[in-house]
């Protein structure tokens, strides 16, 4: 991960990581998904949203704009939240496996956000929504076991 230069920097890194991550929950909860995912998945996009949100409003009380749209300034960072192809939506452990490792990357890259802010309200809200993206991880992972069990009978 790159060093960011300010705190404006790194709540612009983790909008555009939240944009990206809810397109993804959002097209992976189209129909066809399997329902049981399709629920999971619109249940993250709209969280991912609300992320998104708590970044916007901390970088008002930067003083900073929210611009209309992701730039493309740190989109080379964010390569793993693009979508997967329709083969893959259709299998569903591979899919779970897909969404735990982006989950398991969101929480890492949080964690390490937090250590670069100086300002600790900043920190902590990083903090939280590490533990939001380790709570998501958990919960496609506990989906995935209980796939696993459902299949072998």
């Amino acid at each position: 991960m790159q060093e960011f230069r300010n705190e404006a920097d790194i709540l612009r890194y983790a909008i555009e990581r939240e944009d990206q991550a809810y397109k993804f929950y959002a097209e992976m909860a189209a129909p066809g998904t399997h329902p049981t995912l399709r629920r999971l998945f619109e249940k993250y996009a709209q969280e991912e949203i609300g992320h998104k949100m708590k970044l916007e409003l901390e970088l008002l009380k930067l003083g900073y704009v929210i611009e209309d749209g992701i730039t493309t300034k740190f989109l080379e960072d964010t390569a793993d939240m693009v979508a997967i192809g329709s083969e893959l939506q259709e299998d569903y452990q591979a899919l779970l496996q897909v969404t735990i490792v982006k989950e398991k990357k969101s929480f890492r890259t949080y964690v390490k956000l937090a250590y670069q802010t100086q300002q600790d309200e900043l920190r902590e809200m990083l903090l939280e929504l590490a533990e939001e993206e380790a709570r998501h991880k958990t919960l496609a992972q506990i989906e995935l076991e209980e796939a696993s069990l459902r299949e072998k009978g």
